[in-house]
């Protein structure tokens, strides 16, 4: 615990303070998907996986188009839903 302690952050992860407080920390702030799979697919990422037992660096590729796709396919819903509330109730 004390090793790893300044890097526990008990405040609220939402608000404008976390950037500056992650910053300081030498933290990394990844607000967007894309960032977060990216950042789990780093070649950093697939050495650290692979040497605990945790993913192979294919499973980590593939994880990460599953991730990506996903996010496509909800950003997708949330456009088409816009679309059609639009033209429901504006047009």
């Amino acid at each position: 615990f004390k090793d790893n302690r300044h890097v526990i952050f008990t405040g609220n992860g939402y608000s404008s303070e976390w950037p500056v407080e992650a910053k300081k920390r030498g933290l990394p702030n990844l607000n967007t998907t894309p960032l977060a799979v990216a950042t789990f697919n780093s070649p950093k990422a697939k050495a650290l996986f692979s040497k605990m037992g945790i993913f192979s660096a294919e499973e980590c590729d593939a994880r990460s188009e599953v991730m990506f796709e996903n996010y496509n396919s909800t950003l997708c819903t949330e456009v088409m839903t816009l679309v059609d509330m639009i033209e429901t109730g504006i047009l």
